[in-house]
């Protein structure tokens, strides 16, 4: 084979490496596109989770203030009653 001929060939066989190199960090490129695409919809999917979160702890948190203020109130209330004993000793007593 011919010097002339050699080189042609061997340019071809570069240009067909480089297109293939080429396809392959296209192909690459378009795989890391959709693995991000895929991470920030799982961010997304998160953040939403997290907002849900915050809004059933603050639920609960009312729900827990709620039923405090109720002890507080029936604590104080049985603190006002006297005891049963207490009532039947000042009935007896009285009479």
């Amino acid at each position: 084979m011919s010097k002339e001929a050699s080189n042609k060939t061997d340019n071809v066989s570069s240009d067909n490496v480089s297109n293939q190199a080429s396809n392959g960090v296209s192909n690459g490129l378009s795989n890391v596109d959709m693995y991000i695409d895929t991470l920030i919809k799982q961010q997304d999917e998160k953040d939403r989770q997290i907002q849900e979160l915050h809004q059933i702890v603050a639920m609960q948190q009312k729900s827990l203030d709620k039923l405090t203020e109720q002890n507080q109130l029936l604590l104080e209330d049985t603190r006002r009653k006297p005891s049963l004993f207490q009532r039947f000793k000042t009935m007896f007593a009285g009479a």
